[in-house]
């Protein structure tokens, strides 16, 4: 099973190779079950990718969230074996919560206020009924789609 792979990348004018460059990694969120024996797997898997491709990951700015019915005794074994600080939210990720409740409407106020921001920028007193409808319908289908593109070309 292959987890992470790395590519490089030449540049070559006038068929006269340039060197080699390795895409930067960063921000990146990895799953599994809270227990030790996966925890253990995990960090034999990253040890293998520092090894492997020379790149090694900062466990100083790495963290760990939990899912709220994961045991303590399970949260500091996991920790431990990674050797992470828990953090309590999982925070944000291009300005979308990593943690999405129940309460959708308050993670996703930043788009409302971001859209009704953009209207009230344009001036539209002098704008008929129908284009203000195109305006909102624009602005509020570009936000979201800004987002979407930027986390799916971000994995």
């Amino acid at each position: 099973m292959v987890c992470i792979s790395s590519v490089t990348y030449t540049f070559t004018n006038n068929g006269k190779v340039f060197g080699e460059v390795q895409p930067y990694r960063d921000d990146c969120y990895i799953f599994f079950r809270a227990n030790g024996v996966e925890a253990r797997t995990m960090k034999s898997i990253l040890d293998r990718y520092e090894r492997l491709s020379e790149q090694a990951v900062n466990f100083n700015k790495s963290s760990i969230y939990f899912n709220p019915n994961t045991l303590s005794a399970d949260r500091e074994e996991i920790c431990q074996s990674l050797q992470v600080q828990e953090v309590n939210e999982p925070g944000k990720y291009l300005g979308l919560s990593m943690k999405i409740s129940r309460k959708k409407i308050s993670v996703f106020q930043f788009l409302i206020d971001k859209v009704k921001q953009k209207l009230q920028g344009w001036g539209t007193k002098s704008v008929s009924r129908a284009g203000k409808a195109t305006l909102i319908q624009t602005v509020a289908q570009t936000i979201p789609n800004f987002l979407d593109e930027s986390v799916s070309n971000s994995k």
